[in-house]
C-alpha cells in the first residue's frame, strides 16, 4: 500500500492495473538485451571490412595486426621539443612527404598504441592530430605534435608507423612508440633512430 499525496492510500498495480511487475524478472531481461547488442556488435566488428585505422597501418605496412611489432620510450617532459626536433629530422630523411594523423579513441592519451590498436570492439576512425607547443627557451616556443602518428621507414626500408604525444598520466612525459612488422622467424625488426635523439630499441612482437 501507497500513500497518496491525499492521504488516501491506494494499491500499487501494473500499468493495465494488474499486477506489480516483476522488477526482477525486468533487470533481467534488460541485462540480457544489452548483452546480446554487445555481442552482436563485436561480432560485426570482428567479421566485417576493417576500420580507416587498420587499413590505414596494414595498408602501409604490408601485414595485419596480429603481424606488427611494438616498441615505446618515454621521456620528461622537459625533452618534448627535442624529441619533436628529432622526429622532424628523421621524417626528413626517411619519408618527407608522410602526413600525420591520429586514432579517434577515448584511450588514446592513456593507454598504449599497441593496445588502442588490439582492442576488439566498433572499427577506429582516423582524427586530426593535435597540436600543442614546447618551450625552447624563457621566452621561446615551438609547435609540436602533442598526439599523432606518421608513416615512414626504418633505415633499411621497411615500413614503419612513428607515434609520439605528450602525457599527464604520471606527471609531465612524452613519448615516441614504433609500429613494424614482425618478420617471418619473429626476429627483432630494425630500430628507428630519429636523428639528433639517443632513442632506439628492439622491436618486440605484439601480444
Amino acid at each position: 500500500m501507497i500513500s497518496g499525496s491525499g492521504g488516501a492510500d491506494r494499491d500499487f498495480a501494473g500499468a493495465d492495473g494488474g499486477a506489480p511487475p516483476d522488477l526482477a524478472a525486468a533487470a533481467g531481461l534488460a541485462i540480457a538485451l544489452r548483452n546480446l547488442l554487445e555481442a552482436s556488435a563485436t561480432l560485426i566488428a570482428d567479421n566485417g571490412p576493417p576500420g580507416p585505422i587498420e587499413q590505414q597501418l596494414t595498408g602501409h605496412l604490408r601485414g595485419g595486426l596480429s603481424d606488427l611489432a611494438y616498441v615505446a620510450e618515454n621521456f620528461p617532459g622537459w625533452e618534448r621539443a627535442n624529441l619533436q626536433r628529432g622526429v622532424d629530422a628523421y621524417l626528413a630523411a626517411h619519408s618527407p612527404e608522410a602526413e600525420w594523423f591520429s586514432i579517434s579513441s577515448a584511450d588514446r592519451d592513456y593507454e598504449d598504441l599497441a593496445s588502442v590498436i588490439s582492442r576488439p570492439g566498433r572499427p577506429l576512425q582516423i582524427a586530426a592530430v593535435t597540436h600543442g607547443t614546447a618551450a625552447t627557451g624563457p621566452d621561446e616556443a615551438m609547435e609540436i605534435v602533442q598526439s599523432g602518428l606518421v608513416p615512414s621507414a626504418a633505415p633499411d626500408g621497411s615500413p614503419v608507423f612513428i607515434g609520439v604525444r605528450s602525457s599527464e598520466r604520471y606527471g609531465p612525459e612524452c613519448r615516441i612508440e614504433i609500429l613494424a612488422r614482425v618478420s617471418n622467424d619473429h626476429a627483432p625488426c630494425q630500430s628507428v633512430r630519429p636523428a639528433g635523439e639517443g632513442f632506439t630499441g628492439p622491436l618486440a612482437p605484439m601480444t
